[in-house]
């Protein structure tokens, strides 16, 4: 696994993208909602002001439970998975949830985000159907 930062929030009127960026430095692209996208924005802009949304009170509950969110990891890109690691003592509990919904609770905690290096890989045998792949092949960048 390795360690993710969010780089970038493009905020369209029907669209979202979170581009984000690994240890190695290979760059991910995920999709969300704009609602989503504009308090991830905030977030990452360090201009959000607590309003107590759902995440805030789920973080609270969570800290009710004398437990708190050890780490966020990226299961699989396609499918918009991932997981929260809730610690409680010497245990950790994984619960899943959309990737957008992970990331903000992780910029609000002040947790790591960890993926999965092949959650948002495409499979070998099926990437020369790919336009975007062939080109990057044809130019010599790949």
């Amino acid at each position: 696994m390795l360690k993710l930062e969010i780089v970038d929030v493009d905020v369209g009127e029907d669209y979202t993208e979170i581009l984000c960026r690994d240890e190695a430095g290979c760059y991910y692209k995920f999709s969300t909602d704009p609602s989503k996208g504009k308090l991830l924005s905030l977030l990452v802009n360090d201009v959000y002001l607590p309003s107590n949304t759902i995440y805030e009170l789920f973080i609270n509950m969570v800290g009710a439970f004398n437990a708190y969110i050890h780490s966020i990891i990226i299961i699989d890109g396609y499918k918009d998975q991932a997981v929260v690691n809730i610690a409680t003592g010497n245990e950790i509990q994984s619960i899943p949830i959309s990737i957008s919904d992970a990331l903000i609770l992780a910029l609000l905690s002040n947790t790591d985000i960890y993926i999965k290096k092949q959650a948002c890989l495409l499979e070998f045998e099926n990437l020369e159907q790919y336009v975007w792949y062939r080109l990057l092949k044809e130019l010599d960048l790949c």
